[in-house]
């Protein structure tokens, strides 16, 4: 998918929501009334307080980052432990992200031209 509007960020995103609409048997799917609801959220860095994003990450990233040193030294990593250090590290970006960086919403079928008859 191409997006013409300039990108501001220099994250990659790491999600998007799909629907899939299908008829049944040869009935035609009304698109209509699910395109004007199909939304896209950017993020919108060139307006972020940065400073405020980096102190809110910088205090809330320390815990975890002590317990990465910790677990280092115990040889005792398990799977389980890394996904709730990921999940930890996810949820403090969105927390920051959240706070210091406004999203602009635009429409997914207006803005890429996608299913259009």
């Amino acid at each position: 998918m191409l997006d013409p509007e300039i990108n501001y960020s220099d994250h990659r995103p790491i999600a998007i929501k799909c629907i899939c609409l299908t008829g049944q048997s040869g009935h035609d799917v009304d698109r209509s009334s699910h395109e004007d609801k199909m939304t896209i959220t950017q993020l919108r860095w060139d307006h972020a307080d940065l400073s405020l994003y980096y102190s809110i990450t910088g205090v809330n990233l320390q815990p975890v980052l002590d317990d990465i040193i910790q677990l280092e030294l115990s040889c005792s990593i398990t799977p389980a432990i890394i996904d709730d250090i990921y999940s930890r590290v996810l949820d403090i970006l969105h927390l920051a992200s959240d706070t210091a960086v406004p999203k602009r919403t635009k429409n997914f079928f207006i803005n890429s031209g996608l299913m259009r008859n």
